[in-house]
């Protein structure tokens, strides 16, 4: 993995506090209910990717609504619902599947 990818899945120990501080601020269903608009605003700068093609815009709008998608799963893990080690084996375990899935078919 490249070390800018890892860097941009880190955050930094200071933000990781200032994530705290947002989650403890709102109850669940605000933390929730967040990540949820931000996945759809992903998705729907995607689709713009996808239907109008390569622009600055909407690469500029792609890389925002990637770094809110980042900070929402950090809040989401701060909120006790993402379990880093769960996630880590289920990453291993489809990444494999995939693989597997590729040489069956070649």
């Amino acid at each position: 993995m490249s070390k800018e990818l890892l860097e941009l899945l880190s955050v930094p120990v200071a933000k990781y506090e200032d994530i705290q501080n947002i989650v403890w601020a709102y109850d669940d269903g605000v933390v929730l209910t967040i990540a949820i608009e931000e996945l759809v605003e992903l998705i729907q700068s995607l689709t713009k990717y996808k239907r109008y093609g390569w622009s600055t815009k909407t690469v500029e709008n792609i890389n925002e609504e990637v770094a809110d998608v980042l900070i929402c799963l950090t809040e989401l893990h701060v909120s006790g619902l993402i379990n880093l080690d769960v996630v880590k084996a289920i990453q291993t375990y489809k990444i494999d599947r995939e693989l597997s899935r590729i040489k069956e078919a070649q």
